[in-house]
């Protein structure tokens, strides 16, 4: 079977092929664009193969800190000081009771109950406030989440906090407890916030256990510190 068979053209002699303007053209024309498109699909195969998934993560760097459940610290590490009382306030039992039916890696929003009459359930992302006593402030609305870490995770507990936007948080900020898989880091609190205030830093909530996994043990490899407000000596 001669080219022209393959590529759907009739039968040709070989005279006909050096007829000006005869069928050869239209061969060759086709069999280039054979060529091209196989080489294309050939191309896209390997780039496919290759691919690697990527997660939706902050496009910003984040600030870790790691620290005792009765550290101490002042007006400008704000966040780090409502973790502490968050945590004071409630036990591992208490998260697992409001995580009740969530499986792991699952993120639920419990705006509600951060907002409810249950006051030891408040975490709110620190928000920049104009030092004019006169001036007419209006706070966001911020969203708190629960997220179900896995059972081997370095993380027991964790809330993520932030701003919402269409289905995704927005400055984003978390609180945690170390969990039994954190070795000698086990029952510290930790907080991780944007390094800069104005990066926006988009997560989607599903993926923040994941993503959370992988800041502590970041922090906690290559790291290895406590926070310097912490009460004990840095380790």
């Amino acid at each position: 079977m001669n080219i022209a068979h393959i590529l759907g053209a009739p039968p040709t002699t070989w005279s006909d092929r050096y007829v000006p303007g005869g069928r050869m053209k239209l061969i060759w024309t086709q069999a280039i664009a054979v060529a091209m498109a196989c080489g294309v699909a050939v191309m896209g195969a390997v780039a496919q193969e290759n691919a690697i998934p990527v997660k939706a993560e902050p496009i910003c760097p984040m600030r870790v800190h790691v620290f005792e459940p009765d550290a101490r610290f002042d007006e400008d590490a704000e966040l780090r000081k409502q973790a502490v009382i968050l945590f004071a306030r409630l036990s591992r039992d208490d998260f697992e009771t409001a995580m009740q039916g969530m499986e792991p890696g699952e993120a639920r929003d419990e705006s509600a109950r951060f907002k409810g009459p249950d006051a030891r359930w408040r975490l709110q992302r620190p928000v920049d406030i104009p030092d004019d006593p006169d001036a007419f402030v209006i706070l966001p609305t911020q969203v708190q989440y629960l997220v179900r870490m896995p059972r081997d995770s370095l993380i027991e507990s964790l809330v993520l906090v932030g701003l919402p936007e269409n289905g995704q948080v927005t400055r984003p900020a978390l609180a945690g407890r170390l969990g039994a898989a954190a070795g000698e880091h086990a029952g510290q609190l930790f907080t991780a916030e944007p390094e800069t205030e104005a990066d926006r830093c988009p997560v989607v909530p599903g993926e923040v256990a994941d993503w959370a996994q992988n800041l502590l043990h970041t922090q906690l490899t290559h790291h290895g510190r406590l926070d310097e407000g912490a009460s004990q000596t840095d380790s």
